[in-house]
């Protein structure tokens, strides 16, 4: 590999070893040093508690939250999400919201407030769409959905936080509710 095609690693991890070299005799004839690169076991680690930590916040958060991928598979949702739409995670993980909790977000409004695309920035504002919960028909809730991405070409993913529309909206005088 020459120099134009080798990666350049800044602050690589690098785990040093110095042990004694002993003859068959288990006499001490010198020393063998080895170094290992384990920068990418590091990496793993780091990125395996920074999700941990990323999983302990939204399941912390009261209200219901769904981590949504790019095709709006959920990656996550936290407890608050299943004790108010039921389900679980086997259930529910890897799957598209549309099919998920008995198709309860298989909405027409669900689909356009998820389904716009995109803008550059934070994205569109906040829209309101009529979600079925289990055994109490229609009720209004307010959905807010942010992106989350630190640099371009990582992987894409939505926030969604589920709270009851406000009183006003509900009564008529408030924005129309996306059905």
């Amino acid at each position: 590999m020459d120099s134009a095609t080798a990666p350049i690693q800044t602050n690589p991890e690098i785990r040093t070893r110095i042990q004694p070299y002993r003859t068959v005799d288990n006499v001490i004839d010198g020393v063998v040093l080895t170094f290992a690169n384990v920068t990418e076991r590091v990496n793993a680690i780091a990125a395996q508690e920074s999700s941990l930590i990323a999983q302990a916040i939204v399941d912390a958060v009261s209200s219901p939250l769904l981590a949504l991928d790019g095709q709006l598979k959920v990656i996550s949702a936290n407890q608050a999400f299943y004790a108010s739409f039921g389900g679980e995670p086997s259930l529910t993980v890897g799957r598209a919201i549309f099919e998920i909790t008995d198709q309860r977000w298989d909405v027409p409004g669900v689909h356009a407030f998820l389904e716009t695309p995109w803008q550059a920035g934070p994205g569109p504002e906040l829209r309101q769409a009529d979600v079925s919960l289990r055994g109490d028909g229609a009720r209004p809730f307010k959905l807010d959905a942010r992106r989350v991405a630190r640099k371009p070409g990582d992987r894409q993913v939505l926030l969604l936080s589920i709270s009851p529309a406000q009183a006003a909206a509900t009564s008529g005088e408030g924005p129309a509710l996306a059905r």
